[in-house]
C-alpha cells in the first residue's frame, strides 16, 4: 500500500516498488504511541530537572567524576520518583489507550484491552458485564504496579533537593557532544512534529485525504469549516471545558498529591492507589461508568446529563493520574524544613501552602 509521505518519498528515491513502512502493525502502534507520550513524559520530567541543585553536580565534579558519570550516579538517582512514576503512568495509560489502537490495530486484527472492551460494548445487546470484568484485570495490574513503585522508591527523604538553605540550578555544558545532541533533537523534531503536521496541513487541502496529487487540491474543506454554524459553539464549549477542567483539576490534584507526599495520614496510601485508577479503565468504559454513577442520583444527577459540567467532570477524573504524578515529582523534592519554618513564624497551613509550596511547584502545576 503506497500511502504516507515517507513511503511515497522513499519509493521515489529508492529502487523499490513497495512501501517500506506499514503503519497497521505492532511496530506502527508502538511508534505512534511513543511519539504521542514522549511530549507528556517530557513535561512531567522537566520540572524535576529544573529544580536539581547544582551543588550536587559540583561536588561530584570536584571529586573527579566526569559529566556523564555525575549524571548517571548523582542526578539520575535523585530523579527516580519522577522517572518511575512517569514510566508507570505511561504504561498504565497505554494499557487503557483506545484511539491509536482502534485506528491502527483493528484493521490488522490486533486487539488490546481497550479495543476488546469497545468490541464487547458494540454487541447487540451490549455485553456490559463482560466489559467491566475485563477492566477489573487492569485494576489488579495497577495495584501490583503501585506496590512495586513504593518498593522501588523506598524512603522519600533521600530525593529532597530543595531545602531551606536555598539551591541553584545551572545548565550543564555538553562540550563536544553538543552538535551530536543538536542533530538528534532536530531529527526527533522532524520525525515527530514537522512530518506529521505537514501531513495534516497538506491533507487539509485535498479532496481525499492521502491523495497528494495537484489535481486533488481544494479549498472546499476550509470553506465547509468556516461556514459551519456549529464551529463557534464547538470552540467555545471546548475552551470552557478545557480551562475549567484544567483549573479545578490541578487544584484538586495538588491537594491529593500533598496528602500523598507530605503527610503521614491514613488516607495517603488509599489516595495514591485511587489516583491511578482512571487510566486503568478505557475511556469509553469510564465515561459509561460515570454516566451510570451520576445520572441516577436525584435530583441533580439527571440535570447533569448532556451538559458541559459532566464533560468537565469526566475530564478531571480522566486526567487525575497525570496531574497527581506531575505534582508528586515536584513535591517530593521539597524538604519539610521549608514548611516547618513557616509554621514557626506563625503562618497557617493554608498560608504556608499558598505562599511557599505553590510557588516552588508552579512549573509542574
Amino acid at each position: 500500500q503506497k500511502s504516507g509521505l515517507l513511503n511515497i518519498a522513499l519509493t521515489w528515491l529508492l529502487p523499490i516498488d513497495h512501501s517500506p513502512f506499514t503503519i497497521y502493525s505492532y511496530g506502527g502502534i508502538i511508534w505512534v504511541s511513543t511519539l504521542m507520550w514522549s511530549a507528556a513524559a517530557f513535561l512531567l520530567i522537566t520540572p524535576a530537572f529544573r529544580r536539581m541543585d547544582a551543588s550536587f553536580t559540583e561536588a561530584a565534579r570536584m571529586s573527579g567524576a566526569s559529566t556523564l558519570r555525575s549524571f548517571w550516579q548523582v542526578e539520575l538517582p535523585l530523579l527516580k520518583p519522577t522517572l518511575v512514576g512517569t514510566g508507570i503512568l505511561v504504561f498504565i495509560w497505554l494499557v487503557g489507550s483506545f484511539e491509536i489502537e482502534v485506528y491502527l490495530g483493528v484493521p490488522a486484527r490486533i486487539y488490546v484491552f481497550a479495543t476488546q472492551t469497545y468490541d464487547y460494548l458494540s454487541y447487540v445487546p451490549p455485553r456490559y458485564a463482560t466489559a467491566m470484568a475485563l477492566t477489573t484485570v487492569i485494576l489488579l495490574m495497577t495495584l501490583v504496579l503501585v506496590v512495586v513503585q513504593r518498593r522501588i522508591l523506598g524512603g522519600e527523604h533521600q530525593y529532597r533537593v530543595v531545602t531551606g538553605r536555598g539551591f541553584t540550578s545551572r545548565p550543564t555544558s555538553l562540550g563536544r557532544w553538543k552538535y551530536a545532541t543538536l542533530a538528534a533533537v532536530l531529527l526527533y523534531i522532524l520525525v515527530t512534529v514537522i512530518l506529521p503536521l505537514a501531513s495534516l496541513l497538506v491533507g487539509s487541502f485535498t479532496k481525499v485525504f492521502g491523495m497528494w496529487q495537484l489535481d486533488q487540491a481544494t479549498l472546499a474543506n476550509y470553506r465547509a469549516v468556516f461556514t459551519d454554524p456549529n464551529i463557534l459553539k464547538a470552540f467555545r464549549n471546548t475552551l470552557i471545558v478545557g480551562v475549567g477542567a484544567a483549573t479545578v483539576g490541578m487544584i484538586l490534584y495538588s491537594l491529593i498529591s500533598y496528602v500523598i507526599v507530605r503527610t503521614h495520614s491514613w488516607a495517603a496510601k488509599p489516595l495514591e492507589f485511587f489516583s491511578w485508577l482512571p487510566y486503568t479503565v478505557p475511556g469509553i468504559a469510564l465515561a459509561l461508568a460515570l454516566l451510570w454513577a451520576f445520572v441516577g442520583l436525584a435530583p441533580w444527577g439527571p440535570a447533569l446529563y448532556g451538559t458541559l459540567y459532566i464533560m468537565a467532570m469526566v475530564s478531571i477524573v480522566r486526567a487525575m493520574p497525570i496531574g497527581v504524578r506531575g505534582m508528586n515529582g515536584s513535591l517530593i523534592q521539597l524538604h519539610h524544613d521549608l514548611e516547618e519554618s513557616s509554621r514557626v513564624h506563625g503562618a497557617s497551613w493554608l498560608t504556608t501552602f499558598r505562599r511557599i509550596v505553590v510557588p516552588l511547584v508552579a512549573p509542574a502545576f
